[in-house]
């Protein structure tokens, strides 16, 4: 059982799938707390100390070197020379926290830079923030990266690396893929693109999480039937 299509294809090293035998499960994600109504964006700006005109940038997950959070701050070094409203928020810990500190206090972005360290409540950022950035290395892929499947629910845009399996893309209006390779002022010039279009609407993505097999309901569901297989 692999939790996406990539995963299941690892774990079988170039094995012809088995009928009935190898499957792709999703793993279910509670919804529920992004059905709540999304907190107050001037207080959560002002709560990080950032200007009531910021654009927040978040970034969610471990702060190590697979995850490339200092790509981050190379981007926004390339956004800061011509906007002034762009900020990043990281959620989570790990060993490169402080050099991201460092990165931010080197390229003068340290007012535009927040770390935060661990954050139980990841739905609430999502709904208040602008824009979820993930830059993981694409080599090996991630299992599914969960992260990009809450976001849509949020109707938070995505611009990911192709360290993501295609099967998180389940709101393709909101998801933007781009190769590392592409260099951090192509991620800044999209990142800007993205920035200026409207937001889906939140409900409808929320709603096209639900009936997927990401829902918590249908991912236990598949889990029981392959019990009974």
């Amino acid at each position: 059982v692999g939790v996406s299509e990539a995963a299941l294809d690892a774990f079988l090293k170039g094995a012809r799938r088995k009928p009935g035998r190898d499957v792709v499960i999703h793993c279910g994600i509670d919804l529920m707390p992004f059905r709540r109504k999304p907190a107050c964006r001037s207080d959560f700006l002002q709560s990080l100390g950032l200007p009531a005109d910021a654009r927040v940038l978040l970034f969610v997950g471990r702060m190590i070197e697979y995850k490339n959070p200092c790509f981050v701050i190379e981007i926004l070094a390339h956004i800061a020379k011509q906007n002034s409203t762009v900020c990043v928020v990281f959620a989570g810990t790990g060993p490169l926290e402080a050099d991201v500190r460092r990165e931010a206090l080197k390229n003068r972005l340290v007012n535009r830079v927040r770390v935060l360290g661990w954050q139980d409540d990841i739905p609430a950022l999502m709904q208040t923030s602008d824009m979820l950035i993930w830059p993981g290395l694409e080599e090996p892929k991630e299992g599914l990266g969960l992260g990009v499947v809450e976001a849509q629910a949020a109707g938070l845009p995505v611009l990911m690396s192709r360290s993501v399996p295609a099967d998180a893309i389940v709101v393709p209006e909101l998801v933007s893929v781009l190769p590392l390779a592409a260099g951090a002022l192509a991620w800044a010039e999209k990142v800007m693109t993205i920035l200026a279009k409207e937001t889906a609407v939140r409900y409808s993505s929320y709603t096209q999480i639900g009936e997927s097999s990401f829902a918590m309901e249908k991912s236990a569901m598949n889990i029981t039937e392959l019990y009974k297989a």
